[in-house]
């Protein structure tokens, strides 16, 4: 059985480490993407760049620094969470490449998660090689489809279901989260979609 919520796949998608510094990019100060709120920022030069300014944030949880360029529209150079003991969590540097169309774009980045000695360290190195932007996505590109026996959280509807061996969704009701997953994808009485 596998689960997923519609919910949270775009903010699992912008907050992967790997593809957060396109959502720091392009949305560098949107609540629903960042785990920082802008409110209280502190704004100061970086101490070891001219073009750039050093945003930081009090924690609401772990502290950020958001460091932007001031030459290239205030686009983010790094995103840093670190513990509340001070100890680096999550670090992301981002390169530009300039598109004569529509400006800066990210060009490459280097992702690092979980430096903190309490958690297992990740790290990844990205390099654009190719992209398209402003181009028409069909809208079926967007339909999610899931395998049978997925357990869906769907936060949009408000609603949780089980896809069926049919494709049919079984609604799960108030208070039946907690019944064996069998007896749910075969309930014959249930409410299907």
């Amino acid at each position: 059985m596998g689960e997923i919520s519609k919910c949270a796949a775009l903010r699992f998608l912008v907050n992967y480490v790997p593809t957060l510094p396109i959502a720091l990019c392009y949305r560098p100060l949107d609540p629903e993407f960042i785990s920082f709120v802008p409110r209280n920022m502190k704004v100061a030069p970086a101490p070891d760049a001219e073009d750039a300014l050093l945003l930081t944030f009090p924690p609401a949880g772990n502290p950020v620094e958001l460091r932007v360029s001031q030459d290239r529209g205030f686009l983010p150079l790094q995103y840093t969470v670190k513990s509340p003991q001070g100890i680096t969590i999550t670090d992301i540097v981002v390169e530009y490449k300039e598109d004569a169309h529509v400006g800066w774009i990210p060009s490459s980045w280097q992702s690092t998660f979980g430096l903190a000695s309490y958690l297992p360290a990740q790290s990844n190195q990205v390099e654009v090689t190719n992209y398209a932007l402003n181009e028409d996505v069909p809208q079926d590109d967007f339909a999610l489809e899931f395998p049978a026996a997925t357990w869906v959280n769907d936060g949009i509807k408000g609603e949780s279901y089980v896809i069926r061996n049919n494709g049919s969704h079984r609604v799960i009701k108030p208070g039946e989260s907690s019944r064996d997953f069998d007896k749910l994808m075969n309930d014959a009485q249930a409410k299907e979609d």
